[in-house]
């Protein structure tokens, strides 16, 4: 995000002396708190005085795309139009009848642990959503590398996986009375909805003697943008890197704050290219983890891009 805005403030700098020649307004809005459930970030803004309406059917640039995809020597670079769900979820484990904290039988561990294994492996899904079809029917090959099928098979398909286990019969961070906890984290294609989804967990633990909580639950979505907009962001990419072959969509294995814009009738595509030596594979581990870093290539790429393309959307000038 943060060389986004840098790239962003870069594009209005370069902007700013043609503002009379502009057809359309251009706005930066940059929020915070996005990784802790932007409680007081973009959602928050919206609730301001006129701003949500101010922003209505807006065309949006946000983070969360603009990566590079090779399928053998074919440079392919991939847009966001959609993320998955994204739900946080408690299992608690009562103390059973007739268990002795002074003679601990590990009961409550195994339930914990079968808890685990049945749903880190439910289906959940019985469709594939447009996007990723396209996406495995270009790239699911035997020239395609395996780090690039691992990204498409995350892409393809809701995950839930176990984060946080607290256990013991004197585990201070647990309630009276509950004797084992798992938290897990929920990634889900966006078509299912969260009452199918929770029916379908309820139903793999149904003769467990578990407690179920959704802690937080953001609905993704799937959504089509103008032809128009993706022609003219492909053509400028290819204006600065003659090597790139197309402009694919995806929908992001993780989440941003692009969804709270849906509503208002925005099409909201992730775009923030990086230079395609960057790319979507070996980006991806480095996306909150150690020595997390962006090239300065990548920033002048991404500064470039989006100087030409706001300039030619906002004021007619050809690439």
């Amino acid at each position: 995000m943060k060389y986004f805005i840098a790239s962003a403030l870069n594009c209005m700098a370069a902007l700013a002396p043609r503002e009379t020649e502009m057809k359309h307004s251009l706005t930066c809005l940059f929020t915070a708190d996005e990784e802790t459930g932007s409680t007081f970030g973009l959602p928050r803004v919206l609730t301001e005085e006129g701003i949500g309406e101010s922003l209505k059917g807006s065309i949006v640039l946000n983070e969360g795309g603009g990566f590079a995809l090779y399928q053998g020597n074919d440079c392919h670079y991939l847009y966001e139009t959609g993320q998955k769900s994204v739900c946080s979820l408690r299992v608690s484990i009562p103390e059973l009848p007739d268990t002795n904290p002074y003679f601990p039988s590990l009961e409550h561990e195994a339930i914990m642990v079968e808890t685990i294994r049945r749903l880190q492996n439910l289906e959940l899904d019985a469709e594939i959503p447009e996007t990723i079809q396209a996406l495995q029917k270009a790239f699911l090959s035997s020239s395609s590398e395996k780090k690039v099928q691992q990204l498409i098979d995350t892409m393809a398909s809701s995950m839930i996986t176990a984060t946080i286990l607290k256990s013991g019969s004197r585990h201070g961070e647990l309630p009276k009375g509950i004797k084992a906890a798992v938290d897990f984290d929920c990634r889900i294609l966006p078509h299912i909805q969260r009452e199918e989804f929770e029916e379908k967990v309820n139903s793999a633990v149904a003769d467990l003697p578990v407690r179920l909580e959704i802690l937080r639950y953001s609905q993704g979505y799937e959504a089509k943008v103008s032809d128009d907009i993706i022609i003219l962001l492909e053509k400028t990419l290819m204006k600065h890197d003659r090597e790139i072959n197309s402009l694919l969509p995806f929908i992001t294995p993780g989440s941003n704050d692009g969804k709270h814009l849906i509503p208002l009738g925005c099409d909201v595509i992730g775009f923030a290219p990086l230079a395609k030596e960057q790319t979507f594979a070996d980006i991806m581990p480095l996306i909150h983890g150690i020595d997390e870093r962006i090239s300065l290539d990548s920033i002048e790429f991404c500064s470039n891009v989006l100087t030409d393309f706001c300039s030619a959307y906002l004021t007619g000038d050809k690439l």
